[in-house]
């Protein structure tokens, strides 16, 4: 499935991407970060930038309206993701993409 589809079936509120095994974290709408297994989750899916991105915008957004907060929780989500796996370039494309696209300066300490 290509991103655009994906997206599609975020914002129309559709079970996301049931023809790829996606973490069970990105198939529903939580409203907060993620916990230490989850995480590991996530790392255990070949998951592209996109779908990274897509997959925290729903879990944390879901259908609801892009605030500051819960941007930077997405952006957080996406920076603890980095800390815990540093040696995935995936994770920190997926940093940087947000960052730009959020327009937060990357706060990696």
């Amino acid at each position: 499935m290509r991103p655009s589809e994906f997206i599609k079936q975020v914002e129309e509120g559709k079970k996301v991407n049931p023809e790829k095994n996606l973490p069970k974290i990105f198939t529903h709408t939580i409203y907060r970060l993620p916990t230490y297994e989850e995480y590991v989750d996530i790392h255990n899916h070949d998951l592209t930038v996109d779908e990274i991105i897509n997959g925290f915008k729903y879990t944390i957004i879901g259908r609801g309206i892009t605030t500051k907060q819960n941007k930077k929780m997405v952006y957080e989500a996406i920076l603890i993701l980095t800390k815990i796996f540093p040696k995935n370039l995936i994770y920190w494309k997926a940093l940087n993409k947000i960052s730009q696209k959020y327009g937060i300066v990357n706060e990696i300490n």
